[in-house]
């Protein structure tokens, strides 16, 4: 296994690697991470460039693997806490100089892209209106 560190993004390259990675790694993603986080993720990243997106949680840590991030979860659950991602989402606006805000047109791109990877029912009984997107050209 890599060295898994939490150590926030500062360069943009960096968060727009953690897209490229979310988006090759999700399918095959460990105990059904990738899934877990498409419901639960409120603060999203959308790449203009290919058309994707990442969630704050994954995307803010640098060189991030879904086998680093479920190892920290795991990590977080054996110490009855939780893997938030409130540091992330300051370190990704940080970074990035923006604030996350809704964005009804990201909704609908956040629709059919999770779709695309895990079907129809992905995001059933999941309230749409928490989403807050930045966006940012990768």
């Amino acid at each position: 296994m890599k060295m898994c560190t939490l150590n926030y993004v500062d360069k943009q390259h960096e968060i727009c690697a953690n897209i490229e990675c979310f988006n090759q790694e999700a399918v095959s993603s460990p105990e059904n991470r990738a899934r877990k986080l498409l419901r639960e993720t409120t603060y999203w990243l959308y790449d203009e460039s290919t058309d994707s997106f990442g969630p704050s949680k994954f995307v803010g840590f640098k060189s991030m693997t879904f086998e680093c991030y479920n190892d920290w979860v795991k990590k977080a659950k054996a110490h009855k806490g939780k893997f938030l991602g409130e540091a992330t989402r300051r370190a990704n606006e940080k970074t990035l100089d923006k604030k996350f805000a809704f964005n009804a047109t990201l909704s609908e791109k956040l629709l059919e892209w999770g779709e695309k990877l895990f079907g129809v029912d992905i995001f059933k009984n999941v309230d749409q209106h928490k989403w807050r997107f930045i966006k940012l050209r990768c």
